[in-house]
């Protein structure tokens, strides 16, 4: 319980214990912010109080409208820097009410002709409940710290913890459709199955109702994000780089993979990322293969530490052949593991810079290794209960490690490494689709079946349909050959006898 100091006034001075709770009410636009917030504080020990004290931070470049008391205004209020100290005198009583009205006058931060970001902090006890609800009729997303349960609304966004609270909100107005918000025109009229399978594929949603998403030009992005990626997300919003063609709807995919990651794994701040890219990469390869066998591109996804594939097509002019390399390279992940040197429990983006494809593959390796094997990603989020922050890689990598096979086809032997590695290329993957209620506890998951489509056979791949004809060629083969045989033992039988 937080201890505030408080002034009982008689004629004799007196420490007391006391609690407290804070309310917090916030409406902005694209010039202001006020924030009204209430702190009520009540005594424990040695009651009832007629004088009270409160040291208060204030947000930064905030000006205090106004202060006021349950007996009206304050009767002392001093500003150090962001630090207000308030005193309120009373007749004697168990509580007091102090109420608090700052204007914040601050552009937000732009992210589009159309969509704009506010980054607000709400001051907050430690250990003590905050409430808190923020107001405006363009609200799109929000992202809230740790700990805080979140609800939407139309035109708000509320939530209740304890402490102090950051809530960053996306706010502004689009081309909607039921899952996104789009900067410009909708580029894709198939851009919803993006969400329904990266939900389908965790079995969880995201607590606001859509995600916005901005088109940004080739050059501002290798300017402002980095000049490798396709997209990012970040703080509510997903980012996806000009031109991506049949890339965009995978591309898609996995970002909202980050971004209904982003509320589940609040807890994570090892700065480790291997469960989050795993799951969004698995989620890009599903989205290849349904685009690919439904006929919707030419080329299909790519091995994981496996072998080129090959996607023949048909053209007006002839056959063209494409190839997709692997990704990851099986050689590098046989000498980690030889190594031994489990570098994987820290990798990030930032930090390992060279090891960014194989980081990207091994983790797609550890989610496919446990799909394969009838796994469940949602149970794991549903697992993912911790009372705090978790700050250590170990007990990160220890906590999916009870729940999934974190070091997949891990053999001495080379041929069980190799045979582990092309099963889990060669298996078909199954999809699934969710078109969920955002904000409904329950999700409704469907497998979604896909049509087969003829290729020609890469190393290691299974064309359905082939095989299926290859089996029936081999079956009249065999029927063939036996009646042949049939035919000539019956022969040399009459010429012997």
């Amino acid at each position: 319980m937080k201890k505030i100091l408080l002034i009982f006034t008689v004629t004799l001075i007196f420490i007391t214990s006391t609690s407290a709770s804070v309310n917090h009410e916030v409406w902005f636009d694209q010039e202001e912010v006020e924030i009204n917030s209430s702190v009520k504080i009540e005594c424990t020990e040695q009651c009832p109080v007629n004088r009270w004290n409160l040291d208060w931070q204030l947000p930064a470049g905030s000006e205090v409208v106004s202060v006021n008391g349950s007996a009206g205004e304050a009767e002392e209020v001093s500003r150090e820097a962001d630090t207000i100290q308030i005193t309120t005198e009373t007749p004697p009583q168990d509580s007091e009410v102090m109420d608090i009205a700052l204007s914040i006058e601050r552009e937000p931060e732009r992210l589009s002709e159309n969509f704009y970001r506010r980054q607000l902090s709400l001051p907050g006890l430690e250990g003590e409940e905050t409430r808190w609800e923020i107001q405006n009729e363009e609200i799109i997303s929000a992202t809230v710290g740790n700990g805080f349960e979140t609800a939407f609304n139309k035109e708000d966004v509320r939530g209740q913890g304890e402490g102090p609270i950051e809530v960053t909100v996306n706010s502004g107005s689009g081309e909607k459709t039921d899952y996104y918000v789009f900067s410009g025109q909708v580029p894709d009229e198939e851009v919803d199955t993006a969400f329904e399978l990266a939900s389908g594929t965790l079995g969880i949603v995201q607590s606001f109702e859509r995600f916005p998403v901005l088109s940004v030009e080739d050059q501002v992005y290798n300017e402002s994000i980095n000049d490798w990626s396709s997209g990012i997300y970040r703080s509510g919003t997903i980012k996806l780089r000009e031109g991506l063609g049949e890339d965009f709807l995978p591309v898609l995919t996995h970002e909202t993979v980050h971004g209904i990651n982003h509320e589940y794994m609040d807890w994570d701040r090892t700065g480790s990322v291997y469960f989050d890219e795993g799951t969004a990469e698995y989620a890009e390869f599903l989205k290849r293969k349904m685009l690919y066998r439904s006929n919707e591109i030419d080329v299909g996804p790519s091995e994981v530490f496996g072998e080129e594939r090959e996607y023949e097509v048909e053209k007006d002019d002839g056959r063209v052949v494409y190839t997709r390399p692997p990704q990851g390279e099986r050689e590098e992940l046989w000498n980690y593991y030889q190594l031994d040197d489990p570098w994987m429990k820290h990798w990030n983006l930032r930090d390992f810079p060279e090891q960014r494809e194989f980081g990207y593959a091994y983790s797609r390796l550890v989610v496919m290794s446990h799909m394969k094997n009838e796994g469940s990603l949602r149970d794991i989020y549903s697992s993912m209960e911790f009372n705090s922050s978790v700050e250590d890689p170990e007990r990160k990598w220890e906590f999916f490690d009870q729940h999934m096979e974190m070091r997949p086809c891990d053999y001495d032997d080379r041929d069980r490494f190799d045979d582990c590695l092309n099963k889990i290329n060669d298996y078909d993957y199954p999809l699934y689709m969710s078109s969920p209620e955002i904000g409904s506890e329950e999700i409704e998951i469907n497998q979604h079946e896909l049509p087969e489509r003829n290729r020609s056979l890469g190393s290691g791949v299974i064309d359905t349909d082939r095989i299926g004809i290859q089996e029936s060629y081999i079956e009249d083969m065999r029927v063939f050959w036996s009646s042949v045989m049939d035919m000539l033992f019956s022969s040399l039988h009459s010429v012997l006898n």
